[in-house]
């Protein structure tokens, strides 16, 4: 590995990790906690592949954890968390329908009193976040 540069070295790593998780998940697909796993293994890609100034390969990566958090969601519409990580993927994604749609689901939360103390401010950081869009 010598002559990788740091951010080279965290994406081999990075990737080892993923491979793990996908197959994992590969071997049990319907398990939520394997499934989490792996949307946070392609989070944390996507966040790498931002440092690394890869935006296409990042927002592949923010795809891939926001499809497996929609798919969690639906397997556990009863977990305020399983709703909450659906929000972190879709506001990931930074385009206004995505962060619309966050918005709306931690609007719901909050009024069926299920929304977490530490999440209430997620609600003015996604509205924040729509507020800076450019159109």
């Amino acid at each position: 590995m010598q002559g990788l540069g740091e951010g080279e070295q965290a994406c081999v790593f990075f990737q080892k990790s993923l491979d793990i998780a996908e197959r994992i998940v590969t071997l049990e697909p319907d398990r939520a906690d394997f499934l989490r796993q792996l949307s946070v293994s392609y989070n944390k890609m996507g966040d790498l592949m931002q440092i690394l100034e890869q935006g296409q390969q990042a927002r592949a990566f923010f795809q891939k954890s926001r499809d497996i958090a929609e798919r969690l969601s639906v397997l556990e519409p009863g977990r305020a968390n399983s709703q909450v990580d659906l929000v972190l993927s879709l506001a990931r994604m930074g385009d206004r329908a995505s962060l619309n749609r966050a918005l709306k689901i931690l609007q719901q939360l909050d009024r069926e009193q299920r929304l977490m103390p530490e999440d209430l401010g997620k609600i003015a950081g996604i509205e924040r976040l729509l507020a800076e869009l450019k159109d």
